[in-house]
């Protein structure tokens, strides 16, 4: 039960985090920048911590429920990204929406080897 506990605290914090890098990023071009950049932040965040491994000490993977599926998974949010994508889409904003997407996934893609890669190659 105290994981839950861990996981509800670092999504409260992730999520709060997510309101404020919305609230100061424009979205000047019709692409949601703040989206992006929660979403790549929590990507190489993830693969960090997935690439120092879990650790089975209670602090330990306490801190890996707090960060991982607590605050990764209230900071990031795919949902916005598939409705933000709808939208271009619906608009015809090819331009935009090819590149919403294209820097999302593969930028996605690519912080979470980057973050899992340092944290391997790092102390």
């Amino acid at each position: 039960m105290i994981d839950l506990v861990y996981v509800i605290l670092g999504g409260a914090l992730g999520s709060g985090c997510r309101y404020l890098v919305g609230l100061t990023l424009p979205e000047p071009s019709g692409i949601s920048w703040a989206t992006v950049i929660v979403n790549l932040a929590g990507s190489f965040l993830l693969g960090f911590l997935v690439g120092r491994g879990q650790n089975t000490a209670s602090q330990g993977r306490a801190m890996m429920l707090f960060l991982g599926p607590g605050f990764c998974g209230g900071f990031t949010t795919y949902s916005t990204f598939a409705v933000e994508t709808t939208v271009l889409l619906e608009r015809h904003d090819l331009g935009a929406l090819f590149t919403y997407v294209t820097v999302t996934v593969l930028g996605g893609i690519a912080m979470a080897f980057i973050g899992f890669f340092l944290a391997r190659h790092t102390a």
